[in-house]
């Protein structure tokens, strides 16, 4: 694709009209829909697929769903882990479910003629876990089912190593079986959302019941997984979403969602909301829990956000800095605009307006106490008269967001609204504040180890190589989301490191930090030893420290440790600190035998 700017990629239907026309005969059942889901409290780990305690889809959580979609406007409910099977999943073994079965406390007959009482659809979940034959044996029935229901909205799943061995996603294999499901959903009706799947080609023009697709790093990695650096959001409209509609699953209101494991998502609510205007999908996802949404005024707009387009124009954008998009529907306008982690004024211009005509603007904007780290939540809503001569400066803190919700204002409002200049000069001082808030990212740290070269006694995983060789000491700490890459990884080994400060030193103190996260097979070490000397010859013993190795309470909670040793000063030229690692997965691990990680980042010298 070529274009004069990055917007004219955004703005292009280029691969989309590349393919055959539609094929089917009546598409007056497929609609597009907003719709929320029985999702991330899996993900964050408050609720399982599989039946037990906590299982997430029971009829009861269905029903309180429906009743929310159907309050706030919503189209449709998912409910994920509603059918057997999950549970082999669990258990470590081959993935095999039932499509067509419920668990014992998910009544799918009730929950489904609960939804349509209500004008709300069901949207049912097929995930394979991979395992394509067992998938094909049963999708016929399955789909058959749906149809029988009158369930029109389907998400799959393809989570794991494909089955039949040797076969991937993105291989032949999986390019004829993805196309077999679309013309299967097709023949009964279904409009598809496909998680793991290859990436979009266009040919939703040709089969348009396939709505949204994944293949991409989407909002989930931002529960338990490695959780998104906040520059992803404003790379994502210029790379995945080129292919076509991502479900990228937007909408997080609680960004600090689990405080007591360290998870969170770095980036500000404003940053989430604004998602759905800038990100593309005819089946958006309202993503977070419903109790996360109760009472927040700022959920208006994702009740208003239309969810397809008549109009779009970029506004204005840099790769990877931000992005800011206006879309019509009908005659209301939406404007979106999101950042990495760095604050930015952007000038939106109101040309795309009709000459003449008075709008009102609604402004979902961060507060000048908006703080990514500290106050990711912290929305500031006010409405304002505008014309198509005005130009609105949107001012986005760091990882921020901003949205504006326009309509026509009607000849009988008599209403006063205060002016956009207004609001301008608030956005200019706001901008003072967010210059100062912590960067997302930077940790960089002075110390009189930094930029001192390193020997390895062993060497580090080509996996996570930080900064390379001298990693150790290049000023830069570990974050706890180390999908950044400032930590240093060690796969079933130790780790000894000798630092030359090229000069003989007065030093009173070393520091050694490691990264704890279990769930992800990275663990703290059993022992640090610390030594010094003036010749790198001969070494002197000062300190040896033991960590506990026993199972934590939680394995997903991810923690950064300090080791630390002070004493009198003293003069020396090099430091030595000698790690002993746990090699491989304890016993009471899910991974148990299997090589272990050790996460260094920085031997701080002082």
């Amino acid at each position: 694709m070529i274009a004069r700017n990055p917007g004219g990629l955004i703005e292009s239907h280029l691969i989309q009209n590349l393919n055959e026309p539609c094929v089917l005969k009546d598409v007056s059942w497929i609609k597009p829909m907003k719709f929320i889901g029985i999702w991330w409290g899996m993900h964050t780990g408050r609720y399982t697929w599989f039946a037990g305690p906590k299982h997430g889809a029971t009829t009861a959580r269905a029903k309180q769903y429906i009743d929310f979609a159907k309050k706030h406007h919503l189209g449709g409910v998912l409910a994920e882990g509603w059918n057997k099977g999950w549970e082999t999943w669990a258990a470590g073994l081959v993935h095999k479910q039932d499509f067509s079965t419920a668990y014992p406390d998910f009544d799918l007959k009730a929950v489904v003629d609960y939804a349509k009482a209500n004008q709300i659809e069901f949207i049912s979940h097929h995930e394979t876990g991979g395992n394509i034959p067992e998938y094909e044996k049963q999708m016929d029935s399955a789909f058959a089912l749906c149809h029988k229901l009158g369930i029109h909205y389907l998400k799959t799943g393809y989570a794991g190593t494909i089955i039949p061995k040797g076969y991937h996603h993105h291989g032949q294999y999986m390019v004829r079986h993805f196309q077999r499901v679309v013309e299967l959903a097709a023949k009964y009706q279904i409009m598809l959302d496909v998680h793991e799947s290859i990436k979009p080609t266009g040919i939703d023009r040709t089969f348009p019941n396939l709505m949204s697709q994944e293949a991409g790093r989407g909002n989930e990695w931002n529960a338990t997984y490695k959780a998104s650096p906040a520059n992803h959001a404003a790379t994502l409209p210029f790379g995945r979403f080129l292919a076509g509609p991502f479900d990228y699953t937007p909408g997080i209101f609680h960004i600090i969602h689990t405080p007591e494991m360290n998870k969170r998502l770095y980036c500000t609510l404003t940053n989430q909301l604004a998602m759905y205007v800038v990100f593309y999908s005819p089946m958006m996802m309202v993503s977070d829990m419903i109790e996360n949404y109760e009472n927040k005024p700022a959920f208006r707009f994702i009740e208003e956000v239309p969810c397809v387009w008549d109009e779009t124009h970029v506004v204005d954008a840099v790769i990877g800095d931000y992005v800011s998009i206006a879309r019509r529907s009908g005659d209301k306008w939406f404007v979106g605009s999101l950042c990495d982690e760095n604050n930015y004024l952007i000038k939106i211009p109101l040309s795309f307006l009709d000459i003449g005509k008075p709008y009102l603007a609604t402004i979902y904007c961060d507060s000048i106490t908006t703080d990514w780290e500290k106050n990711p939540e912290a929305v500031e809503i006010e409405t304002y008269q505008i014309t198509s001569t005005d130009t609105i400066y949107a001012a986005l803190s760091k990882a921020g967001g901003h949205c504006i919700s326009i309509r026509p204002k009607y000849a009988n409002e008599s209403s006063v609204y205060p002016t956009i200049k207004t609001y301008n000069l608030s956005s200019t001082a706001k901008m003072n504040v967010f210059k100062k808030l912590k960067t997302y990212g930077d940790n960089h740290i002075s110390h009189l180890a930094v930029r001192k070269p390193v020997k390895l006694l062993t060497m580090y995983s080509n996996t996570y190589p930080a900064s390379g060789n001298n990693a150790l000491t290049d000023g830069i700490r570990g974050m706890l989301n180390y999908s950044m890459g400032n930590w240093q990884g060690y796969e079933g080994a130790d780790m000894d490191a000798t630092i030359d400060l090229q000069q003989t030193t007065s030093i009173h103190k070393i520091t050694a930090g490691f990264l704890s996260d279990p769930g992800s097979w990275i663990f703290l070490p059993k022992q640090v030893e610390f030594y010094v000397s003036t010749d790198g010859k001969k070494f002197t013993f000062l300190d040896k420290q033991t960590l506990p190795t026993a199972k934590p309470s939680d394995l997903n909670t991810i923690a950064i440790k300090d080791v630390a040793y002070a004493f009198n000063p003293m003069k020396v030229r090099y430091i030595r600190v000698k790690v002993t690692a746990i090699i491989n997965c304890p016993e009471w691990h899910s991974g148990k035998g299997n090589k272990a990680w050790l996460f260094s980042d920085e031997i701080i010298v002082e």
